[in-house]
């Protein structure tokens, strides 16, 4: 059975781009064979002649289009290419199931071991059937023969037909020897395909590596794979591949995505969209609100280019239809499943808003503060209207004593140069609102600000008039959270989150990164691993330390009895 995404098809007419002579295909049959082969072993030199060289050669027609609307997407065409031209290093991959990405690996590593000579590359599976369906791919583009061209041969000699385009058999053109733990081409070049164990990613060190359904990986094998890739002798830029679909919140995958700038990696994702075959090829047009993809699609598959049937994927929806956290993180690829979390009722497209900017008529300023130092040390400020508990600014930091963060807060000790790195990305979006805020500073307005009822003796710190080097600095009217219990606290901070009439009672600014991540993924139930079940009495103690700031300011602010003035 052919796969979807490896079509046999070839253009009506080619086109004829300098450097590789598709022309030549046509001429005396009894020469074709070897005709083909120097196309095959003519390096392409621009992206049209690599997206022929793969339809041509591999027999497979990468999407070029992207029609997901996915921020930032790219297709799987642009990864191929990108690779192919070194012009990227460390790659992270996130698509839909079934939507290309092991097939494109395959591809470029056929390609980067054909043209690069003396390259050794080593593909890993999460698991063993992974690397055996890479393999699979990488044998079939081998072993094309005479008779995948039948568009350009006639040959009368079956020998012709079933001659090998890369000669995968020993002692061929191109590839000496073809096995799954090891394909060795006559340039010297080397590709293994392995199982992603310890023992497998800590020995070599190869100048190309890719990790597949990385969402399976253990974080330190991951750290150990990371380290592998190197240039080797011929000072080729090394390259590290990791692709998989995300599944949940709390993955492999998503760490790696928040992550991503800080190892370097460039993202390029796409959906099962953007695989698909065009609507109007398949149907002839959209079928609008009669589609069973059409609230998810839009219509946007009318202008698709890849390979996927539209009945497959109409079958996959049917199968997802009862499990819509499925369908969003594994084929639209928009959010991460996100079972277990705390406050899922939270939408940013409703909770977050600008509106919620500080500002000076509406009011006092009301802190929240929940102590740290290896955990994070936060503090929310906000402004209470009538309607709705508006948070204007969440202060994250790490190891730092309460005096350093009061300081910041209080005397306006931020630096000069904001994107010096000793500050984090939160550090640096506070103290960025702290410098454009007009006179008086916040620390001249702020009403009153509650606390975690566990720490009184930080608390002494925050109201004393001094502090610990002895500069004087303005105390603060600090008072307890109410000790209501956690479970209740969070009852009241759901209440508000509710949405009724089309008005929420929070309201949190874009800039509130932290508490906004918690809010959505990060603050989660206890799940219990056997059974899987999701323990709604048991918070975890993890990615909390926002939310229980804004459960304090909730609990003060909002709970039976006269206001706070």
């Amino acid at each position: 059975m052919v796969d979807a995404e490896v079509v046999g098809r070839a253009p009506t007419t080619l086109p004829q781009p300098p450097g590789i002579p598709f022309d030549q295909l046509r001429r005396n049959p009894w020469e074709s064979m070897a005709r083909i082969r120097a196309v095959a072993l003519t390096k392409p030199r621009n992206a049209e002649e690599l997206y022929l060289w793969a339809w041509l050669i591999l027999g497979v027609k990468l999407p070029r289009k992207i029609v997901s609307g996915l921020p930032g997407a790219k297709t799987p065409f642009d990864l191929f290419h990108d690779l192919a031209f070194d012009q990227v290093e460390d790659v992270l991959v996130m698509a839909a199931r079934g939507s290309y990405k092991t097939l494109t690996i395959a591809m470029y590593l056929v390609y980067a071991c054909v043209f690069f000579d003396e390259l050794e590359a080593i593909a890993f599976g999460a698991v063993k059937h992974q690397s055996k369906r890479c393999y699979e791919y990488v044998s079939r583009f081998l072993r094309r023969t005479g008779r995948d061209y039948p568009w350009y041969l006639d040959l009368g000699s079956a020998t012709l037909k079933d001659a090998g385009i890369f000669g995968a058999v020993m002692n061929g053109p191109v590839v000496t020897s073809h096995l799954i733990e090891e394909t060795k081409f006559t340039n010297g070049s080397t590709l293994q395909i392995l199982s992603g164990t310890p023992a497998a990613v800590s020995g070599p060190h190869p100048q190309v590596t890719s990790a597949d359904e990385v969402e399976l990986w253990n974080w330190p094998t991951l750290q150990d794979f990371i380290g592998m890739a190197d240039g080797g002798v011929h000072g080729y830029m090394p390259k590290r591949i990791l692709l998989s679909v995300r599944k949940s919140h709390t993955g492999t995958m998503q760490k790696l995505i928040d992550q991503r700038e800080e190892m370097g990696l460039q993202l390029y994702q796409w959906n099962i969209f953007d695989a698909m075959k065009s609507c109007e090829t398949e149907l002839g047009g959209c079928e609008y609100g009669r589609c069973q993809l059409w609230e998810s699609c839009q219509g946007r598959a009318l202008h698709a280019d890849g390979q996927k049937p539209r009945d497959e994927v109409v079958r996959l929806r049917r199968l997802t239809a009862t499990d819509k956290a499925t369908w969003e993180s594994q084929f639209l690829c928009t959010k991460p499943a996100s079972r277990g979390v705390v406050y899922d009722t939270f939408d940013p497209l409703i909770h977050v808003s600008s509106r919620a900017e500080y500002q000076p008529d509406l009011g006092p300023i009301y802190m929240a503060v929940d102590f740290g130092y290896n955990h994070p040390y936060i503090i929310l400020f906000a402004q209470d209207c009538a309607e709705e508990l508006r948070i204007f600014d969440c202060l994250c930091v790490q190891h730092k004593q309460t005096s350093e963060v009061r300081r910041m807060v209080v005397d306006g000790m931020w630096p000069t140069d904001l994107n010096d790195l000793r500050y984090s990305e939160h550090e640096r979006s506070f103290l960025k609102f702290v410098e454009g805020v007009e006179e008086p500073l916040i620390c001249g307005n702020v009403g009153m600000a509650v606390y975690d009822p566990s720490r009184p003796d930080l608390a002494d710190e925050w109201m004393s008039t001094g502090s610990s080097d002895g500069v004087m600095l303005p105390g603060f009217e600090m008072r307890p959270a109410s000790d209501r219990g956690i479970l209740p606290g969070i009852k009241e901070v759901r209440k508000l989150l509710m949405v009724e009439g089309g008005k929420t009672g929070i309201v949190i600014h874009p800039r509130c990164l932290r508490l906004i991540w918690e809010l959505s993924v990060g603050y989660t139930y206890s799940i219990d691993r056997s059974t899987g079940e999701v323990s709604t009495e048991s918070p975890t103690k993890l990615h909390n330390d926002a939310c229980d700031a804004l459960r304090y300011l909730v609990v003060e602010l909002r709970e039976p009895g006269p206001r706070i003035s």
